[in-house]
């Protein structure tokens, strides 16, 4: 399509996606099958048709015929020529037979290809002769849709689903974007299959997979948008469903297009809420819901004497003659400084000044610098001519709700999301004590992590230290072991008397395999250190070098966080601590090469060290060798001797790793107690001082989240009698921490029951790091909101928090204009509560909105986006204007031209959203696959 077009199409659609009436089903004359039309007073029954459909007010039609789209480019041809300036849009509809049958009637499935308008006629026969029949000729060839002739091959065709794909694949490319090339919608009458036949509703599950829509009537609605619509399978995707009047008669047409029918035949309007254009028809797809309806009247109609139609400047400079306005959703996006604050404040200002002004000094500005933009108040712009028009033009006076930029604290029942609101008006007020609050945050943290890792010791010791008493269980009683040691030196003694040797050279020979029996031992200890060492060395390149493995590393958290901190100091930070980091692995790497070297040494000394003593001793060895039993008992001895040392020495080690534990549980009982003092330190801080804005006095309170608790109990098997359950099997917090020594060695010890599957110490660590959270609250005039109690406000008083109360509030459903409400939201609460209340208030009154937000712009489907661009060398506007606008659908697409003049015109409306909406790619994408279940 030319750039031309494009700019037609994009004036004819700069209010946006608004509902026309479409009909995708219209038979023309001429059609392959049924065809009843007939010229009319000798004026061909072309011309006939031409007149009627431009005529009414359907503004889309699909222009249908069995296996052949040569009806669609006739009519259109003759339609050009007779109506060149003509708004409607034509859709070629390949309507074609599967081979297949669901219902319990045995009707083939009617299947439809609906095509974009600007598909060529050299285009559609290629694809056309790539379309098989089920029809062969000689040698089983397939005739093609292109080959058919005659009533009796129309008739008579089939296609598979299979040939359509191949089709598809063959004339797009191997597995394209389908949906982007064409859209294929069956009839819903014929895919309900029979309750009986369980083939029957594999094969009508298929073809619902396959479709993208539906021709059918009101009825079918909520079964295709039901994504659990499929028996026993996994969700599948919502689908629209379309009606169409499927005329083949002049009657047909006369009484069914564009109308509501009840009988002999029933038919019905399609509304589609959509840019003429084949990507406005693809936004069906991705809000079914939402953009279609099959009903009699238009949806979503607004009192036009409540929808703003247009503002306009008078002899401006600065800005454009007109910015158009849709009824529903409008929002203006554009960089800083773009002009699109400065045109909601002029909208809300054309309509009540007064209201504006006071609005504007409730959001922060003083009275007299009240204004459009920075640096330009009312007074300063007071020359400047405008003013809005109504859509009912008989309409002079209106009203609207104008919400500023951060004047809005969208506030739930829910205590959490008050606190997250009402923190930033208190930090803005009191900057000290913002930073005392992040300070105390970060305390809250340190003691928690240190908290954790004491635990996690106190547990890891408690079960080295079973694993000793195993140990020390496996070698043996100490006591048995002691007297088994005196017996057998009291039975060598016996026997030395009657041997040849000397007692003195007994008592030598002992001393000397205790030598080497202790040497032995030592040389089994570094071979236990070399084999520890072993991941963190590797042999270097000279030999018996050593160089440290990648397994050598170091994680350092620093207290302040460095991402906390301002941007300069935090990469300073950061970089202290890489160059840190490096110094010590380095460091590391060194003494654990050095002591690897060292064992080395060690080993190869200790194994000299026996050899110099069996060679000094060699005689007196072999002389009690020779001694059998001597030697064998004298064995016998050292080895008890040796086991009584194992056992002492594990002894020794489980008592210091007894001292570790006390040490830890006293560390784990200080972080506890520094984590209160820093809880009160601040709540007392901040309760004794006088925090007011505008009227509200702001005070904090500190408690558990009860779902929280309850979630931690549910870790604990409440069946059990335990001293820190309290009767209804609740913990006792309170207990706990009063004496959380004993409760971690009764956790340690298993007395206290746990559910299946949880972990001892990651429970106890979840119990002693549950912090008391804190919460603001809010009061006003005596009524309360926030904290742990339920809110005392009413509706009228919680509007000051909240957008939906706001709107709530308002008994007129007067357009709504609202700046940036992201500002004062978190995602959650824009996609759970913003984007859910748009969707909805949009249909009971105009909204324009600003923002810079993808989520609140594609996530609530805004029916018009207006793109706002501030006059520069590097973003130029037509006529030098200093504010420009662009305004369309969501669905107008324009790829980017940057040897285009003029900023706005360089691209389409989803191309400028992508480049100035936080994330807007990829929301765009995440929108495009919404139900790509």
């Amino acid at each position: 399509m030319s750039g031309i077009r494009r700019e037609i199409l994009m004036k004819r659609f700069a209010r946006g996606s608004e509902w026309r009436k479409w009909d995708l089903h219209v038979h023309p004359p001429g059609t392959t099958l049924s065809n009843a039309y007939q010229d009319i007073d000798g004026v061909p029954a072309l011309d006939v048709f031409c007149k009627i459909v431009h005529e009414s007010d359907v503004q889309a039609i699909g222009i249908t015929d069995y296996f052949s789209l040569d009806g669609f480019f006739t009519f259109k041809e003759r339609y050009d020529q007779l109506y060149p300036s003509t708004t409607k849009v034509f859709f070629p509809n390949l309507e074609i037979r599967l081979n297949e049958s669901v219902n319990r009637g045995t009707e083939p499935v009617d299947f439809h290809l609906i095509f974009p308008p600007g598909l060529t006629r050299e285009e559609a026969d290629r694809f056309l002769q790539e379309l098989k029949t089920q029809i062969t000729i000689e040698d089983d060839k397939q005739k093609s849709c292109a080959e058919l002739s005659g009533a009796t091959d129309f008739q008579s065709a089939t296609v598979s689903r299979s040939d359509i794909k191949k089709a598809i694949n063959s004339h797009y490319g191997d597995n394209p974007n389908r949906q982007d090339k064409l859209l294929l919608i069956a009839a819903a009458s014929a895919i309900r299959a029979d309750a009986g036949s369980q083939r029957k509703r594999a094969l009508a599950d298929s073809i619902d997979k396959m479709a993208n829509g539906y021709f059918g009537n009101p009825r079918n609605v909520g079964y295709f948008l039901d994504p659990s619509r499929l028996d026993g399978e996994l969700p599948i995707i919502p689908k629209p469903v379309f009606s169409g009047c499927d005329a083949h008669s002049f009657a047909d047409l006369e009484s069914c297009l564009g109308k509501q029918v009840s009988h002999p035949n029933e038919k019905h309007i399609t509304w589609i809420k959509a840019d003429l254009t084949f990507e406005g028809l693809q936004q069906t797809l991705s809000e079914p819901e939402e953009r279609v309806r099959i009903q009699a009247t238009a949806p979503d109609q607004k009192e036009p004497y409540k929808v703003i139609s247009r503002i306009k400047f008078a002899n401006s400079a600065d800005f454009p003659e007109e910015v158009v306005f849709n009824p529903g959703l409008n929002a203006i996006i554009g960089s800083r400084s773009s002009g699109k604050s400065a045109l909601l404040a002029y909208i809300a200002h054309a309509v009540d000044p007064v209201y504006t002004v006071d609005q504007q000094v409730a959001a922060g500005f003083e009275r007299d610098e009240a204004g459009p933009g920075a640096a330009h108040s009312w007074e300063s712009v007071s020359d400047l001519d405008y003013g809005v028009e109504w859509c009912a033009a008989e309409a002079s006076e209106g009203r609207v709700i104008y919400i500023p930029q951060n004047s809005l604290f969208s506030i739930s029942e829910r205590p959490a999301d008050i606190t997250e609101k009402i923190q930033p008006a208190v930090f803005r007020q009191d900057p000290d004590f913002e930073s005392e609050f992040h300070q105390a945050m970060s305390v809250l943290s340190d003691c928690n992590r240190v908290i954790s890792t004491e635990v996690r010791n106190w547990f890891g010791l408690a079960e080295e230290m079973r694993a000793l008493a195993i140990e020390i269980r496996g070698l043996g009683d100490s006591e048995a072991i002691k007297s088994r040691h005196k017996k057998l030196k009291a039975e060598i003694e016996v026997l030395q008397e009657a041997s040849s040797l000397t007692a003195e050279e007994v008592e030598q020979y002992q001393g000397v395999m205790a030598d080497i029996t202790l040497i032995k031992a030592q040389l089994a200890g570094i071979v236990v250190e070399q084999r520890t060492l072993g991941p963190y060395v590797e042999p270097g390149s000279d030999e018996g070098t050593y160089i440290p493995t990648a397994e050598v590393a170091l994680s350092i958290e620093a207290t302040p966080d460095p991402e906390s901190m301002p941007e300069a100091l935090g990469q300073t930070l950061k970089s202290i601590l890489e160059e840190g980091t490096s110094q010590i692995i380095a460091s590391i790497g060194s003494v654990i090469v050095d002591y690897r070297s060292a064992l080395d040494v060690s080993y190869l000394s200790k194994e000299q060290e026996i050899k110099d003593i069996e060679k000094e001793n060699g005689e007196l060895i072999d002389k009690n060798v020779a001694n059998v039993q001597i030697a064998s008992l004298v064995n016998d001895s050292q080895q008890q001797a040796s086991t009584l040392a194992e056992i002492e020495k594990r002894s020794a080690l489980s008592q210091a790793k007894a001292v570790c534990q006390d040490q830890a549980l006293a560390s784990t009982k200080e972080a506890l107690e520094k984590r209160a003092n820093t809880l009160d330190v601040l709540i007392t801080g901040f309760n004794e001082s006088n925090h007011q804005l505008d009227g509200l006095s702001f005070r904090i309170e500190s408690g558990y989240e009860k779902e929280v608790v309850s979630e931690i109990s549910q870790k604990l098997n409440r069946r059990e009698r335990s001293p820190y359950l309290k009767s209804h099997g609740g913990i006792d917090l309170a207990k706990v921490l009063a004496e959380p020594e004993k409760f971690v060695a009764y956790v340690g010890a298993g007395n206290q029951g746990l559910r299946q599957g949880q972990d001892a110490c990651m429970v106890t660590i979840a119990v002693l790091s549950l912090t008391e959270e804190i919460r603001f609250v809010a009061s006003l005039e005596g009524d309360h909101i926030g904290g742990f109690r339920k809110s005392s406000m009413t509706p009228g008083k919680q509007a000051m928090f909240a957008l939906t109360l706001i709107l709530a509030e308002s008994e007129e459903p007067w357009p709504l204009l609202i700046d940036q409400p992201e500002d004062d939201l978190d995602s959650r609460s824009l996609c759970d509560v913003v984007v859910k209340d748009l969707l909805s208030r949009k249909r009971e009154r105009q909204i324009i909105m600003v923002t810079h937000n993808a989520n609140l712009v594609l996530g609530a489907d805004s029916e018009e986006v207006i793109v706002a661009n501030r006059h520069g060398d590097d973003r130029p506007n037509r006529d030098n204007k200093t504010f420009a606008y662009l305004s369309g659908s969501l669905e107008y697409s324009k790829p980017k031209d940057d040897k285009e003049q003029f900023t706005l015109e360089s691209a389409g409306i989803r191309e400028h959203a992508c480049d100035i909406l936080d994330g807007g790619e990829v929301a765009f994408q995440k929108r495009k696959e919404k139900y790509r279940i």
